[in-house]
């Protein structure tokens, strides 16, 4: 009857079923310069590199849950999303009494490799290995199969880590950085992941989206741009992955222009006063007109005010998709930022006083030089100048553009710079 143990190893492998592990390490510190041979598969994302064959086994990697095409095991996927399966199998002959030594190439090995062996046939051993949250993106092994201490067979191989976004954030604070290669992309409902105004290269396995967001700017971003200042544009996008799986919405923005705080000066101080009347001294019948007050001088049209600010443009996406799983749906919207409001033209000149018009006195006589009158005349003042109107409003800032885009899905490509979806 066959043996069965299962364990579960803190230090992210976990064991499948096989027999007690000893605690051998002879087979992990050789010196390993043999000539290397290079195998594909299917997953992991690399090649194998094999450095020795004596033994006839092979190594297979797979993920221990894929997504469902309707996401129907999403919760399932999302708790074992950094879970593989990794199994030897012995091919023609049997090794009853091999056993498998892995360990992290990362990180010191004395501190991380484990054993495990195979099942009591020597048919295979099945391990489970889990990338953690602090290890890096690429993670890389080394496995060494062993039988009666003599035999070897030395297998290298790198796992991808894959990111679970599960709220709002920043491509940075996920840890994912901005040019980066790595295995599952996942996106929560309600997840919305920001590149921000970064040029990014994303390269992923796949993306599973449970209708999140891919967008250039947060709604933080579009809102917080500084007084006086142009809105930031978008980012250049450029994602590549094998499929996409569920729906997944892009958002092309750029922020909105600041506000311009410089306001246009008022003109306050009065246009020139007109002059006063003057002259009339010494006539007997004075009513020539320049001895009224003169008008005063129109104010002058007041400042223009200081021009909006200019929104960013949405940045762009560059994005291929091998294949679109049953159900997927894509979607691309593009939101140019808008230019802010120019400021009010600032108060025109008020118009000058009038000059005071003359008051004169006079005395007239009869022929005899009796009889004599007094007289009194006053003449108007000037009129006051005409206020200057105000100044014209500062232009508003330009509304950003959408900048052309691509999607590729297969070998077809969609050229675009307006909202779109497949």
């Amino acid at each position: 009857m066959k043996l069965v143990i299962c364990l579960m190893l803190t230090t992210t492998f976990l064991v499948g079923c096989g027999k007690k592990s000893t605690n051998s390490t002879s087979a992990v510190e050789k010196k390993m310069d043999i000539d290397t041979v290079q195998e594909t598969t299917e997953e992991p994302l690399g090649p194998i590199k094999i450095t020795k064959k004596d033994l006839n086994i092979d190594m297979k990697v797979k993920r221990i849950i894929k997504p469902a095409s309707d996401l129907s095991n999403f919760e399932e996927f999302k708790a074992n999303l950094n879970t593989y399966s990794v199994t030897f199998s012995a091919v023609k002959e049997r090794y009853p009494f091999a056993q498998v030594s892995c360990f992290k190439m990362n990180f010191d090995e004395k501190k991380n490799y484990r054993h495990w062996p195979f099942d009591e046939e020597g048919e295979k051993a099945e391990l489970r290995f889990e990338i953690e949250k602090y290890d890096p993106i690429e993670v890389k092994y080394l496995c060494v199969i062993s039988a009666n201490g003599k035999n070897e067979k030395i297998f290298e191989f790198s796992l991808k880590k894959s990111f679970l976004i599960s709220d709002k954030t920043d491509i940075m604070k996920a840890r994912i950085g901005n040019e980066s290669e790595i295995g599952l992309l996942v996106l929560d409902q309600g997840a919305v992941l920001t590149m921000g105004n970064r040029n990014v290269k994303l390269k992923a396995e796949g993306i599973v989206s449970n209708k999140g967001i891919l967008q250039t700017l947060s709604d933080e971003e579009i809102a917080a741009t500084n007084a006086d200042t142009n809105g930031d544009d978008g980012g250049l996008v450029q994602i590549e992955t094998k499929e996409l799986t569920g729906e997944l919405k892009i958002e092309l923005r750029g922020a909105n222009g600041g506000k311009t705080t410089k306001m246009a000066l008022d003109k306050n101080t009065p246009a020139a006063v007109g002059a006063n009347g003057q002259g009339c001294w010494g006539k007997q019948s004075p009513s020539d007109s320049w001895c009224e007050g003169k008008n005063g001088s129109d104010g002058e049209k007041g400042n223009s005010g200081y021009s909006g600010q200019n929104g960013g443009n949405t940045g762009s996406i560059k994005l291929a998709v091998t294949h679109l799983n049953k159900n997927a749906s894509l979607a691309v919207a593009f939101t140019p930022g808008i230019g802010s409001q120019g400021t009010p033209g600032g108060k025109g000149q008020p118009g000058g006083a009038g000059g005071k018009g003359i008051t004169v006195s006079w005395e007239t006589y009869s022929n005899k030089g009796e009889n004599v009158q007094q007289h009194k005349l006053t003449f108007k003042d000037g009129n006051r100048g005409r206020d200057g109107s105000r100044g014209d409003a500062g232009t508003d800032g330009i509304n950003g553009k959408a900048v052309p885009s691509s999607i590729q899905i297969g070998e077809e490509i969609s050229q675009i710079n307006n909202d779109w979806h497949n």
